[in-house]
Protein backbone atom coordinates (compact mmCIF):
# COMPACT_ATOMS: atom_id res chain seq x y z
CA UNK A 1 0.00 0.00 0.00
CA UNK A 2 0.96 3.57 -0.81
CA UNK A 3 0.18 6.41 2.29
CA UNK A 4 -1.29 9.62 2.21
CA UNK A 5 -0.20 11.15 5.21
CA UNK A 6 -1.39 14.65 6.22
CA UNK A 7 -2.17 16.54 9.65
CA UNK A 8 -5.42 18.91 10.40
CA UNK A 9 -4.33 22.17 12.68
CA UNK A 10 -8.01 22.97 14.75
CA UNK A 11 -8.18 24.93 17.25
CA UNK A 12 -8.06 22.27 20.05
CA UNK A 13 -4.76 21.07 18.31
CA UNK A 14 -2.92 19.21 15.72
CA UNK A 15 -4.62 15.65 14.66
CA UNK A 16 -2.66 13.11 12.29
CA UNK A 17 -4.37 11.82 9.29
CA UNK A 18 -3.31 8.58 7.66
CA UNK A 19 -4.98 6.81 4.27
CA UNK A 20 -3.62 3.64 3.02
CA UNK A 21 -4.04 3.63 -0.33
CA UNK A 22 -4.53 0.07 -1.73
CA UNK A 23 -5.08 -1.03 -5.38
CA UNK A 24 -7.62 -4.37 -6.63
CA UNK A 25 -6.19 -6.97 -9.66
CA UNK A 26 -8.24 -4.84 -12.04
CA UNK A 27 -5.69 -1.69 -10.89
CA UNK A 28 -8.59 0.78 -8.94
CA UNK A 29 -7.43 2.44 -6.19
CA UNK A 30 -9.14 2.80 -2.84
CA UNK A 31 -8.65 3.85 0.35
CA UNK A 32 -10.73 1.41 3.54
CA UNK A 33 -9.46 3.41 6.66
CA UNK A 34 -8.59 6.93 8.17
CA UNK A 35 -6.25 6.58 11.35
CA UNK A 36 -6.42 9.88 12.65
CA UNK A 37 -4.66 9.24 15.97
CA UNK A 38 -1.23 9.88 17.29
CA UNK A 39 -1.29 6.21 18.88
CA UNK A 40 -2.39 4.73 15.43
CA UNK A 41 0.18 7.04 13.09
CA UNK A 42 2.68 5.87 16.05
CA UNK A 43 2.17 2.30 14.97
CA UNK A 44 2.30 2.37 11.08
CA UNK A 45 5.72 4.56 11.52
CA UNK A 46 7.29 2.06 14.09
CA UNK A 47 9.80 -0.62 13.89
CA UNK A 48 7.95 -3.42 13.05
CA UNK A 49 6.92 -1.95 9.79
CA UNK A 50 9.22 -1.69 6.64
CA UNK A 51 10.55 1.62 6.23
CA UNK A 52 9.12 4.25 3.83
CA UNK A 53 10.36 5.07 0.97
CA UNK A 54 10.29 9.04 0.38
CA UNK A 55 11.34 11.75 -1.68
CA UNK A 56 12.52 13.88 0.67
CA UNK A 57 15.31 16.79 -0.93
CA UNK A 58 15.45 18.17 2.63
CA UNK A 59 14.85 14.91 5.03
CA UNK A 60 15.27 17.76 7.78
CA UNK A 61 12.30 19.34 7.02
CA UNK A 62 10.02 16.10 6.89
CA UNK A 63 11.37 14.61 10.10
CA UNK A 64 10.13 18.34 11.80
CA UNK A 65 6.67 17.79 9.61
CA UNK A 66 6.45 14.40 11.32
CA UNK A 67 7.39 15.10 14.83
CA UNK A 68 3.93 17.21 15.28
CA UNK A 69 2.06 14.20 14.32
CA UNK A 70 4.73 11.56 15.99
CA UNK A 71 5.68 13.28 19.16
CA UNK A 72 6.98 9.95 21.06
CA UNK A 73 9.40 9.48 18.24
CA UNK A 74 13.06 10.63 18.63
CA UNK A 75 14.47 12.08 15.87
CA UNK A 76 16.55 8.71 14.90
CA UNK A 77 13.49 6.79 15.18
CA UNK A 78 11.70 9.49 12.65
CA UNK A 79 15.00 9.51 9.97
CA UNK A 80 14.66 5.46 10.29
CA UNK A 81 10.54 5.48 9.74
CA UNK A 82 11.26 7.73 6.49
CA UNK A 83 14.52 4.99 5.11
CA UNK A 84 17.17 7.53 5.85
CA UNK A 85 19.36 5.31 7.88
CA UNK A 86 22.32 7.18 7.67
CA UNK A 87 21.03 10.25 9.31
CA UNK A 88 19.32 7.90 11.77
CA UNK A 89 22.55 6.34 12.82
CA UNK A 90 24.12 9.87 13.36
CA UNK A 91 20.82 10.84 15.34
CA UNK A 92 21.18 7.54 17.54
CA UNK A 93 24.50 8.06 18.38
CA UNK A 94 24.04 11.60 19.42
CA UNK A 95 20.83 10.91 21.42
CA UNK A 96 23.50 8.62 23.35
CA UNK A 97 26.10 11.17 23.93
CA UNK A 98 23.23 13.41 24.77
CA UNK A 99 22.05 10.85 27.11
CA UNK A 100 25.32 10.32 28.29
CA UNK A 101 26.36 13.44 29.23
CA UNK A 102 23.82 13.56 31.65
CA UNK A 103 23.49 10.65 33.62
CA UNK A 104 25.86 8.74 36.17
CA UNK A 105 25.06 5.60 35.07
CA UNK A 106 27.31 2.95 34.53
CA UNK A 107 26.80 0.00 31.49
CA UNK A 108 25.29 -3.59 33.21
CA UNK A 109 24.51 -6.56 31.54
CA UNK A 110 21.03 -6.26 29.60
CA UNK A 111 18.09 -8.07 31.76
CA UNK A 112 16.67 -11.52 30.39
CA UNK A 113 18.32 -14.89 29.37
CA UNK A 114 22.20 -14.41 28.33
CA UNK A 115 22.73 -15.11 24.57
CA UNK A 116 25.61 -17.73 23.41
CA UNK A 117 26.59 -15.70 20.76
CA UNK A 118 25.87 -12.01 21.70
CA UNK A 119 27.16 -9.46 24.92
CA UNK A 120 23.99 -7.86 25.49
CA UNK A 121 24.43 -4.77 27.82
CA UNK A 122 22.52 -1.39 28.41
CA UNK A 123 22.28 1.74 30.58
CA UNK A 124 19.66 1.71 32.97
CA UNK A 125 17.71 4.33 32.03
CA UNK A 126 18.03 4.71 28.47
CA UNK A 127 16.10 2.69 26.13
CA UNK A 128 18.45 1.03 24.02
CA UNK A 129 20.52 -2.15 23.93
CA UNK A 130 23.67 -2.16 22.53
CA UNK A 131 25.14 -5.92 21.31
CA UNK A 132 28.56 -7.21 21.24
CA UNK A 133 29.78 -10.48 19.22
CA UNK A 134 31.39 -12.38 21.80
CA UNK A 135 35.37 -13.35 21.08
CA UNK A 136 33.76 -17.32 21.97
CA UNK A 137 30.69 -18.81 21.54
CA UNK A 138 29.11 -21.58 23.30
CA UNK A 139 30.47 -24.47 23.06
CA UNK A 140 27.01 -25.88 21.12
CA UNK A 141 27.37 -22.78 18.95
CA UNK A 142 29.60 -23.09 15.58
CA UNK A 143 29.70 -20.26 13.61
CA UNK A 144 31.43 -17.28 13.30
CA UNK A 145 31.31 -13.76 13.69
CA UNK A 146 30.37 -13.14 9.84
CA UNK A 147 27.60 -15.60 10.00
CA UNK A 148 26.30 -13.61 12.82
CA UNK A 149 26.17 -10.45 11.25
CA UNK A 150 25.13 -12.17 7.96
CA UNK A 151 21.88 -13.41 10.11
CA UNK A 152 21.11 -9.53 11.67
CA UNK A 153 20.90 -8.60 7.76
CA UNK A 154 18.83 -11.16 7.20
CA UNK A 155 16.23 -10.32 10.01
CA UNK A 156 16.19 -6.72 9.34
CA UNK A 157 15.73 -6.83 5.86
CA UNK A 158 13.20 -9.36 5.65
CA UNK A 159 11.66 -10.36 9.23
CA UNK A 160 10.68 -6.69 10.64
CA UNK A 161 8.90 -8.47 13.72
CA UNK A 162 10.20 -10.29 16.29
CA UNK A 163 12.99 -10.15 19.11
CA UNK A 164 15.03 -7.77 17.27
CA UNK A 165 13.57 -4.28 16.58
CA UNK A 166 16.17 -2.63 14.57
CA UNK A 167 19.75 -2.62 14.08
CA UNK A 168 22.66 -0.07 13.65
CA UNK A 169 25.93 -1.63 13.18
CA UNK A 170 28.97 0.61 14.65
CA UNK A 171 32.74 -0.54 14.44
CA UNK A 172 35.47 1.55 16.90
CA UNK A 173 32.69 2.60 19.09
CA UNK A 174 34.05 3.93 22.18
CA UNK A 175 33.05 3.02 25.82
CA UNK A 176 34.55 4.72 28.69
CA UNK A 177 36.09 2.26 31.04
CA UNK A 178 34.14 4.92 33.74
CA UNK A 179 30.68 4.15 32.32
CA UNK A 180 31.10 0.13 32.70
CA UNK A 181 29.89 -1.66 35.81
CA UNK A 182 32.68 -4.11 37.26
CA UNK A 183 30.18 -7.19 36.57
CA UNK A 184 30.04 -6.26 32.67
CA UNK A 185 33.64 -5.27 32.65
CA UNK A 186 34.37 -8.81 33.93
CA UNK A 187 31.75 -10.42 31.04
CA UNK A 188 33.26 -8.25 28.86
CA UNK A 189 37.05 -9.37 29.73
Amino acid sequence: AAWLVGKLITPSGTLPFLLPIHQTDDGELFIDTCLTTTAEASIVFGFARSYFMVYAPLPAALVEWLREILPGKTTAELYMAIGCQKHAKTESYREYLVYLQGCNEQFIEAPGIRGMVMLVFTLPGFDRVFKVIKDKFAPQKEMSAAHVRACYQLVKEHDRVGRMADTQEFENFVLEKRHISPALMALLL
